[in-house]
């Protein structure tokens, strides 16, 4: 059976628990297995960049937003801000106002210090959250590696279904796609940067 959308994911759960009971649960399984990937995976299919205006202490993390790679100021020459506790944020440049030099993450907002004295643009990249299948029906991982999604659904079912002796099974070949999926993005990633020898 192909796998490519949410639908295909759910037909496929359903015929490996053997099970015709559990139509309304199994989206449940799904969620879960995606809230364990987004917890786990750091993928460049999962890398997102998003500029944001900002001009005060405060602005808002974007959409989807799991993990910071890193944070700038477009202005001339570009600024990249360094990491600070939101503490010592408030005992160095309290009451300060100027060009940010250093940024915290405070709930779902960033947080800058010095607080910008006027506007500037930022440029953010980030990982940001996986499309969820139950809106979008598909997603980047699940296209590169639907094993994935259905190992880890049906390992999420476990504790439904109860007793399940396949779960050891589920559990080594969820483990087994998500570390060959790490090694494919590392490959990907850094594809190109071997020395290239030249005739003498």
């Amino acid at each position: 059976m192909t796998i490519s959308t949410y639908t295909d994911l759910k037909a496929s759960i359903k015929s490996w628990l053997r099970r015709s009971d559990m139509d309304t649960i199994i989206p449940d399984f799904v969620a879960l297995c995606e809230a364990d990937l987004n917890s786990r995976l750091r993928l460049s299919i999962m890398e997102d960049r998003a500029t944001a205006t900002i001009s005060s202490e405060y602005a808002a993390l974007p959409t989807g937003f799991l993990e910071l790679r890193g944070i700038q100021l477009n202005t001339n020459p570009v600024a990249s801000l360094s990491y600070m506790s939101p503490q010592d944020m408030d005992r160095i440049y309290g009451g300060t106002t100027g060009v940010p030099l250093f940024y915290a993450i405070v709930g779902n907002e960033f947080q800058f210090a010095p607080v910008p004295s006027s506007s500037y643009t930022a440029e953010i990249d980030y990982y940001v959250a996986l499309d969820a299948l139950a809106s979008a029906s598909t997603n980047a991982v699940l296209t590169k590696a639907p094993d994935l999604y259905l190992y880890g659904s049906l390992l999420h079912s476990a504790p439904y279904i109860q007793n399940d002796k396949r779960v050891e099974i589920w559990s080594a070949l969820y483990e087994k796609a998500i570390k060959r999926i790490q090694i494919e993005d590392k490959v990907k990633i850094y594809s190109g940067n071997a020395l290239v020898m030249r005739a003498g």
